[in-house]
């Protein structure tokens, strides 16, 4: 298994990652420190640097006040890079971003004319259907009161959202989300 995070960690650090990007998309497998004793002699990208035509295309797309789908954005990176990985693309996005502040790349549930309106309504209604969940809990711990109430719970929430859709945490991609929000709002004032 050693010999696999290991491969694993040098293939990221040939595709431009950082340290720091390694150990999280390894999970915490590897430390900063691992990755500084080990991938030393791994060509990262300063040996391949990434197009900036591919930069910029994003970054001027990026700026509109709708900002950047995140399919848009991966499709522009497939055009230049045809083979590119999961990483790699996360990589080019960050990119981009890091080029300009008022480069958004989201996935298209804001509205970018009323991103605070948007971002409170998509919680508001997260969290009635969180009551919804709550509820039915209820309702089934009444017809089996023997179960075990947070067992139902997140059996139901399993069974109704496949882990496919997202496997960030919830407060993560609300925390994400109200940055998203902040920053469409305020990027041209």
């Amino acid at each position: 298994m050693v010999v696999d995070v290991k491969k694993e960690a040098e293939s990221l650090r040939k595709q431009g990652l950082t340290y720091k990007q390694i150990v999280s998309a390894l999970d915490g497998a590897v430390s900063v420190d691992w990755c500084k004793r080990n991938l030393k002699g791994t060509e990262g990208c300063s040996k391949e640097r990434i197009n900036p035509e591919c930069v910029n295309e994003i970054v001027n797309l990026g700026e509109r006040p709708q900002g950047l789908l995140l399919y848009e954005a991966n499709g522009i990176i497939k055009k230049y890079y045809p083979d590119a990985n999961d990483y790699k693309l996360r990589y080019i996005r960050e990119k981009a971003k890091s080029t300009s502040k008022n480069c958004i790349i989201h996935n298209g549930w804001i509205d970018y004319m009323k991103p605070n309106e948007s971002h409170k309504a998509i919680n508001a209604f997260a969290l009635h259907l969180m009551d919804q969940v709550d509820s039915m809990v209820e309702d089934y711990m009444f017809s089996y009161p023997n179960a075990n109430k947070w067992s139902v719970r997140y059996e139901m929430l399993k069974l109704a959202f496949d882990q496919a859709i997202s496997k960030e945490s919830l407060n993560s991609r609300a925390y994400y989300n109200e940055l998203l929000a902040e920053n469409m709002e305020t990027r041209y004032k």
